[in-house]
């Protein structure tokens, strides 16, 4: 994970997807793709939640004049050192209003620890959202892929041998910004030791995404950004059209030259850069591929930040219009536990509609896979209180596989 300068974790951030450890080394080509790091920001009083702080362990790391600046959420290795798995710090310009970072390579305690904070924040929203696309023993390795976006700045870092580390496209204060960078050498550079021997090669195409807007729109983006990514592969062209396959040599070579151009020979060779002339883009369909199969999944990442969020609020306040008094509390999912999470379902279903309901072994998978997402039995039983409130019939299935809509839709009221 690529971070501005200004803005360094003090200790490093846990960013190691796991696969790295686990691949095996017969595997070419691999791509995968996660969300790297999330900001939230919001109106938040560290002085009044101290307890709080303490309580989901997090410890104040910086101060000024005795007011809390910096609180950090660690992960202790066998070693006994710290890893920072999250910052919670106040903004500059405006002592009320704080944010959170976090790499979001989390366990289900780590990320409920975060979200237990982010509960008390006023107006939570996403401020800051990197998706990581990684590729691993890819068969074309070597920084070989570039962007290619009209008019976009690119920043080229080499190191002492002239080899490229890191690619940036775009500002980096800007709402959208691309990284390209060998992954392996930043690994190994932080964790100062080798890759693990499965991995002979790992690049990052990286997305970074500032303010609400760019974050909601965040697959929008992922899918631009994959357009333009592209390996030049001009043989090709090189016999049926030597003069473009000269031109497209110096403009690959010297992009800052393109704009001397003649508007006309700008546009002829932009067309053919659009349209893939003289390129190779298999790396960049089988991300497109994974990004499209896994975006309901990410994107329910992200949203279980607020949904959880804003059921931990709602748990803190008592409800006057909850069915019953008595609050029941339900066992969590620890990843072995799924026969008493569906036999509890069961026993909601039946407490709210007095009907028995039957769960199959595929509805049971249906159901595994949301409380793998990090939703809980809370939520099942908010939608299913939710759907007879609006008089509708209610089947396992659609509960199930609907669960984050129905939560989206009950906390939008």
């Amino acid at each position: 994970m690529i971070k501005d300068s200004k803005n360094f974790s003090l200790t490093p951030m846990v960013t190691t997807p796991p696969e790295v450890y686990f691949l095996n080394h017969d595997i070419l080509n691999y791509c995968s793709i996660r969300i790297d790091w999330l900001s939230f920001s919001g109106i938040f009083h560290a002085e009044q939640n101290y307890t709080k702080l303490k309580e989901n362990h997090w410890r104040q790391v910086k101060e000024l004049d005795g007011r809390p600046l910096v609180f950090e959420l660690d992960r202790v290795n066998e070693n006994g050192e710290f890893a920072s798995l999250a910052l919670l710090k106040r903004n500059q310009y405006k002592s009320s209003s704080w944010r959170i970072e976090t790499s979001n390579h989390l366990s289900k305690k780590e990320k409920q620890q975060i979200i237990n904070i982010l509960a008390l924040f006023d107006k939570p929203h996403a401020t800051r959202l990197d998706i990581a696309i990684d590729f691993i023993n890819s068969e074309h390795a070597g920084m070989n892929h570039k962007i290619f976006k009209p008019s976009v700045t690119t920043t080229i870092h080499r190191n002492k041998a002239g080899k490229i580390e890191i690619i940036y496209y775009g500002n980096r204060k800007s709402n959208v910004q691309y990284r390209y960078y060998d992954k392996k050498i930043e690994f190994e550079k932080q964790h100062k030791e080798k890759a693990p021997i499965n991995i002979n090669s790992w690049e990052r195409l990286e997305l970074q995404l500032r303010n609400k807007k760019a974050v909601n729109d965040w697959k929008k983006e992922a899918l631009k950004m994959l357009d333009y990514f592209k390996r030049p592969n001009l043989t090709t062209i090189e016999e049926t059209d030597p003069k473009s396959f000269y031109m497209l040599t110096g403009i690959i070579k010297h992009p800052e030259y393109f704009k001397d151009l003649a508007k006309g020979t700008q546009a002829k060779y932009r067309k053919m850069i659009k349209n893939n002339s003289g390129f190779d883009v298999s790396l960049a369909d089988k991300a497109r591929k994974v990004l499209i199969s896994k975006a309901d999944s990410i994107q329910q990442e992200l949203d279980s930040f607020f949904i959880s969020a804003s059921k931990t609020k709602t748990d803190q306040t008592p409800n006057k219009d909850a069915q019953s008094a008595t609050k029941i509390n339900y066992i969590e999912y620890d990843g072995f536990n799924i026969d008493y999470q569906c036999k509890t379902l069961q026993d909601i279903l039946r407490r709210y509609t007095g009907k028995p309901y039957i769960i199959t072994f595929n509805l049971k998978a249906l159901i595994k896979a949301q409380l793998e997402n990090g939703l809980t039995l809370y939520d099942f039983e908010s939608a299913i209180n939710y759907l007879i409130k609006q008089g509708k019939t209610i089947y396992i299935k659609d509960l199930a596989s609907n669960l984050p809509d129905y939560l989206s839709k009950i906390n939008s009221n």
